[in-house]
């Protein structure tokens, strides 16, 4: 195999490693698998214990001189990456075979090697270990039909999700640990949750799906994807134990988990009879603020007690001190005190895109806030 490569397939490494846990050597080195067919190139990447297998299309970044396969090194993309924009056009990979002789018997040997060469000189050369690429084989796209969602509102949306799945060191429910994806007609509905807090949000097709499919991803391992998925269209289907993903130049297959999602619609339709909108902005600096004087960053209290056209934000008396900042709000019922972990709420407002975020609750009932990016449900300190 021999490649032209530009500046941007370094790009294209970099993510492919960012994904890519493929490492069966033992000793740490990571690999990506690349294959060069006529004008076509791709990259391989895999987590296998997670069940992640990606595709990039490579083709556009490189000129192909001779077809070919090989592993690629964690190394070789450092070693690209070093140079940003300043790799010579003229950058070529190659993947050869070389004789060697080993020790003081002269017995020459079969070594195959990946070299890089630079302005017509070979500048680095690196030993080609003997890899199995069949489980990097398996398909990353679904025989199954691709529904489309706008890339700018899944990615938001999804990165909200991921943060709200459980814990999987202490979630006995293996469901929980992911974020469901539940298609039906023309709607896809996206569920996370832990025991504090629950996200949910809704998307139309313009084409109804052809069979309904709940599927349940690793939140962590949905995390790793969303990275990759940075176009302004995101494809996805559902296989019999796997989702798939397709956006710009990007393939993923990522494996599901086995189990049924609890039915949290009960929950979603309590919604508080006390409403009031916040302006986020102003909201969140007070908030910020006053919550220099909590003792802790994950488990502290900030209060908000509202009034008509306000709301008050404050902190219990700490080692600290104590602080309170008022800020506008539209609120027009019975004055109400609600209470969060900091932790919680700050996460909340420090995600949402819009300039106000409207509000439902009651005294001692779960929160309901919900934005552009969907709902979600916080459970207030008691």
């Amino acid at each position: 195999m021999k490649l032209k490569v530009s500046p941007a397939f370094s790009g294209v490494l970099k993510a492919a490693f960012s994904a890519s846990t493929f490492g069966p050597l033992g000793n740490g080195e990571r690999f990506v698998y690349v294959k060069a067919l006529l004008t076509e190139c791709f990259v391989y990447a895999a987590s296998l214990q997670e069940g992640v297998l990606v595709k990039f299309d490579a083709s556009e970044f490189v000129e192909i001189e001779a077809e070919g396969e090989a592993f690629f090194p964690k190394r070789l993309a450092d070693f690209l990456v070093s140079f940003g924009k300043e790799l010579p056009e003229d950058a070529v990979i190659s993947s050869e075979d070389s004789r060697e002789t080993r020790g003081e018997i002269p017995v020459e040997v079969d070594v195959e090697k990946i070299v890089v060469y630079l302005n017509g000189a070979a500048t680095l050369c690196l030993n080609q270990p003997t890899l199995n690429a069949d489980a990097l084989r398996r398909p990353t796209a679904c025989d199954g039909e691709y529904c489309e969602i706008d890339g700018g509102d899944l990615t938001p949306a999804l990165e909200r999700a991921v943060k709200y799945a459980s814990d999987p060191a202490i979630e006995k429910t293996p469901a929980l640990t992911g974020v469901l994806f539940k298609a039906s007609g023309s709607e896809l509905r996206v569920v996370a949750c832990d025991t504090k807090r629950l996200f949910t949000t809704t998307w139309d097709f313009e084409t109804p799906v052809p069979e309904t499919f709940e599927r349940v991803v690793f939140s962590k391992t949905l995390a790793k994807i969303l990275r990759l998925l940075r176009g302004d269209v995101v494809e996805i289907a559902a296989g019999p134990d796997s989702m798939f993903f397709r956006s710009g130049v990007v393939e993923a297959r990522v494996q599901t988990i086995d189990g049924r999602y609890p039915n949290l619609l009960p929950i979603l339709e309590k919604k508080g009879e006390r409403d009031a909108t916040l302006d986020v902005e102003e909201t969140l600096a007070a908030s910020r603020r006053v919550d220099v004087v909590n003792e802790s960053k994950q488990t502290g209290e900030l209060r908000y007690a509202f009034r008509t056209g306000e709301v008050v934000v404050s902190s219990p008396s700490t080692s600290y001190g104590e602080a309170e900042i008022g800020t506008t709000c539209r609120y027009s019922k019975p004055p109400t005190t609600v209470r969060f972990t900091n932790a919680y709420i700050l996460d909340y407002l420090s995600s949402c895109v819009d300039e106000y975020v409207r509000v439902y609750f009651n005294e001692n009932t779960p929160i309901t806030f919900e934005d552009s990016l969907g709902t979600t449900i916080i459970m207030p300190l008691a």
